[in-house]
């Protein structure tokens, strides 16, 4: 067995436990900067959603986004919004987006 079939049969072995004692599990993972999956093969099919947080740099200040590569069962955004992460908790303003333009660049917005 490779390591990718065997780390995909863990996952869904844990995700059968979760269900089965009717919990959700909340797994994370690191990615590289550079790397556009979500913690190797298999992963993105066993889940049944992905929520990626990202940092990036705009006109010299940090900005935090959020957003919902998928969620299995429900609808959601598929915008891109900004966050805060403040002493009350998370803070996600769904009446604002944000965009990457072609130079790279962030730039706020009201969603449409």
């Amino acid at each position: 067995m490779t390591k990718p079939m065997l780390a995909r049969s863990t996952l869904m072995l844990i995700k059968k436990v979760l269900a089965g004692l009717g919990c959700t599990g909340f797994l994370v993972s690191q990615v590289s900067v550079t790397d556009r999956g979500f913690g190797g093969p298999g992963v993105e099919h066993a889940a049944d959603g992905i929520i990626r947080l990202d940092l990036d740099e705009f006109q010299g200040e940090l900005k935090r986004s959020i957003i919902v590569w998928k969620m299995r069962g429900t609808g959601h955004s598929m915008r891109r919004h900004p966050f805060d992460i403040t002493s009350k908790g998370i803070i996600v303003y769904p009446d604002k987006t944000v965009k990457i333009t072609s130079r790279g660049l962030f730039e706020g917005g009201e969603s449409s």
